[in-house]
């Protein structure tokens, strides 16, 4: 049977680190939306006696390593189930850049092996098995605005009304997420937890007065990537009502209200060439 699946991008509008675990891992506090930079996925899932899982995409990745096939031999695996799959990957999404590319690549492969099997998993096992692929992974499956816990596994649903516009641009130089947390641990002041209510409560009211949005990951980043700066600067130019990186970075996403500034200043950074062309998308509503 042959499905296609789209993978949408994830936007950090709040990313808080609240300490280092035992485990090695971190605890996040963030509020995540998804939007509409997405990578499109084809699947052909036939059963069989044997599991099979072939990768067609333009990712320099051995396949085997790709999150995209371990998430169907996870599922698989953990179903006792088997099944020849052929996957067809799109990317859009640019990698090192904090939109969680990977993790919804991984989480559209979830859902799709999900539906086809029948529910076999339900939403809290699925997201179980995304979590142990990647922390982003439950929010990816979920897909809707949402406050993180955790290390980004423990999902809370928000009420998000506002219904303007986001223009996401990169520089050249990505970011690998090791990295970005191994430059917040050198640094002895990074844990001073600031609070995501402020922000929460504007997204149900955006005639209120706008909270700042928060990064912890930013100011890090932004030592070796002084582009980030330059791109907030560019888009505050042209009327964003905010600008902050996403995720570890190294994309920045602005916040416009009006359409029209969002397209001009693309049209502004897309002049500069890059690896990545910058888009205007909005906020992805959840299915009804």
């Amino acid at each position: 049977m042959l499905y296609e699946e789209k993978a949408y991008a994830k936007l950090n509008l709040f990313l808080e680190v609240t300490g280092k675990r035992a485990d090695g891992y971190h605890d996040l506090l963030s509020v995540m939306v998804p939007v509409g930079l997405c990578d499109g996925l084809r699947m052909e899932i036939r059963n069989a006696a044997k599991t099979e899982v072939f990768l067609t995409c333009g990712l320099d990745v051995p396949p085997e390593e790709n999150l995209v096939v371990r998430a169907c031999r996870a599922f698989l695996s953990r179903t006792g189930l088997s099944a020849r799959v052929r996957i067809e990957l799109d990317k859009h999404i640019p990698t090192g850049a904090g939109l969680g590319g990977g993790s919804s690549d991984a989480a559209a492969v979830l859902r799709v092996m999900n539906r086809h099997f029948g529910y076999v998993l339900s939403g809290p096992e699925l997201s179980a098995l995304g979590a142990s692929l990647g922390a982003d992974v439950p929010f990816c499956i979920q897909a809707e605005t949402c406050l993180c816990r955790g290390i980004g596994d423990i999902l809370s649903p928000v009420e998000n009304r506002w219904d303007g516009y986001y223009l996401i641009a990169m520089g050249d130089r990505p970011i690998r997420t090791a990295d970005a947390y191994r430059r917040l641990d050198e640094n002895p002041g990074a844990f001073r937890p600031v609070s995501a209510d402020p922000l929460l409560s504007w997204l149900k009211d955006p005639s209120a007065v706008r909270p700042e949005l928060f990064n912890r990951f930013e100011d890090c980043a932004k030592e070796e990537h002084p582009e980030i700066r330059e791109l907030q600067d560019l888009m505050f130019g042209f009327g964003a009502i905010a600008a902050r990186m996403t995720g570890s970075g190294a994309a920045v996403f602005g916040m416009f209200d009006s359409e029209a500034q969002a397209l001009c200043c693309r049209d502004r950074l897309s002049a500069f060439g890059g690896a990545f062309r910058p888009q205007v998308v909005r906020t992805v509503r959840p299915r009804l």
